[in-house]
């Protein structure tokens, strides 16, 4: 997930700047809160045994989240 208004295409321009760090830290204390874990940067792995329970409450945490980021900006 990156909050940036420019294509992502190697490690530089993945690079935050102060606005997308504070976007991306919000959404993932949002994600915390709501019981999912991301790396800091944006990263999630998904595994093959997940439930459909377990895919709707991650795309429900995302929106939350994402609603948070939007609020806060």
């Amino acid at each position: 997930m990156h909050f940036a208004d420019r294509p992502i295409r190697d490690y530089r321009s993945a690079y935050m700047s102060e606005g997308e760090a504070k976007r991306q830290s919000v959404f993932n204390l949002a994600f915390l809160n709501r019981g999912i874990l991301a790396a800091g940067y944006g990263l999630m792995a998904l595994s093959l045994p997940m439930t459909d329970a377990d895919i709707e409450s991650i795309v429900r945490a995302a929106s939350d989240a994402l609603a948070q980021v939007a609020s806060k900006t």
